[in-house]
């Protein structure tokens, strides 16, 4: 979840992203079956991920938090009338734990796809001896996403466009209708 797609999508893209959003939400509380539109194109639902256990600062790899665990339950059944559908996950924690609901609604294993991940974070990565983050590291993280998340796509170096082209295109591979 780092970028919130109907900022950072082509307008039209966006905008169709939001359409969808809410022509599902209107159908769910109405207690309409939903459908999707007859356009002839691949439809991805985008999910956010529930509320982390932790912060950027905190823990490289959160899992959810009991809130977390609400959204979650709450996403699948507003989205259990649209599958069963493939699903994606990164291979994030708290992805793997929002998808995982899905998966047991709809008997689907989700993939793990390493290529929808976190952007890579660039600063001094102020490690311990395996490897993860320290206090120091993660709190070296946590400034910069918070940085990242605020600016543009222009504002980021090579490495992180390099990034967002390699979502786009896993996204653009994918065959057919997909979460």
């Amino acid at each position: 979840g780092v970028v919130h797609p109907a900022r950072r999508l082509p307008p039209c893209v966006g905008a169709r992203v939001i359409a969808l959003r809410r022509a599902l939400s209107r159908a769910i509380g109405r207690g309409v079956p939903w459908e999707w539109p007859s356009d002839g194109g691949r439809h991805l639902v985008l999910v956010r991920h529930g509320a982390a256990a932790a912060g950027w600062g905190e823990d490289p790899d959160p899992g959810l938090s009991d809130v977390g665990r609400d959204q979650a339950d709450a996403m699948a059944e507003e989205l259990a009338p649209l599958g069963p559908l493939p699903l994606v996950t990164s291979p994030l924690r708290r992805c793997k734990e929002t998808a995982a609901v899905l998966e047991a609604k709809w008997g689907e294993r989700a993939q793990v796809a390493p290529a929808v991940g976190e952007i890579p974070f660039t600063g001094d990565p102020t490690s311990t001896a395996d490897g993860i983050l320290s206090s120091a590291g993660l709190e070296a993280r946590a400034a910069w996403l918070r940085r990242a998340m605020q600016g543009r796509w222009s504002d980021v170096g090579a490495e992180h466009r390099a990034w967002r082209e390699a979502v786009l295109s896993f996204v653009r591979s994918l065959p057919g209708d997909a979460v």
